[in-house]
């Protein structure tokens, strides 16, 4: 019998030591159980508060929960900050979960070259350099058409 990782082992003692928001998580795992058609299921939770209280343990908890009843899950965070991005990481986590979005990934494939193509035509220096400002606006210009542009696509 194989020993478990020292990562295994801490995620263990993480979840065995989890108190507090009891009610979030039965009502969670009802909702999981539940029917969609049931006029009570929730489609949407959502989690706010103060930092520090557990608000990303709590979501956590729920992934564990919804991966365990067998559902497809993605977690994105606040370091994600655009659609494309949001939209990219869900699809990886997808794929690793063996359900590609391949349709999406054309796209964002597509959105990423138009994007790219908007900042070379309008001469852009992404890299900063002694015209940093003016550079920055031009790329923030490009990508607004860039993603005008997207919008139709993704």
């Amino acid at each position: 019998m194989s020993r478990p990782s020292l990562q295994d082992l801490i995620r263990r003692r993480r979840q065995g030591a989890f108190v507090g928001r009891e009610q979030e998580i039965e009502l969670f795992a009802r909702n999981l159980d539940g029917a969609p058609s049931d006029p009570t299921h929730r489609f949407l939770f959502h989690v706010y508060g103060v930092g520090g209280v557990g608000k990303s343990t709590l979501v956590r908890e729920w992934e564990r929960l919804a991966v365990g009843r067998g559902a497809l899950t993605a977690y994105v965070d606040d370091s994600v900050h655009s659609v494309p991005e949001v939209m990219a990481v869900v699809a990886e986590q997808f794929a690793r979960q063996g359900r590609p979005l391949k349709a999406l990934e054309k796209r964002l494939e597509a959105h990423r070259r138009r994007v790219h193509e908007a900042l070379a035509a309008s001469g852009a220096d992404a890299g900063g350099g002694d015209g940093a400002e003016e550079g920055g606006s031009a790329v923030s210009s490009a990508v607004v058409r860039a993603g005008l542009v997207g919008v139709g696509m993704v």
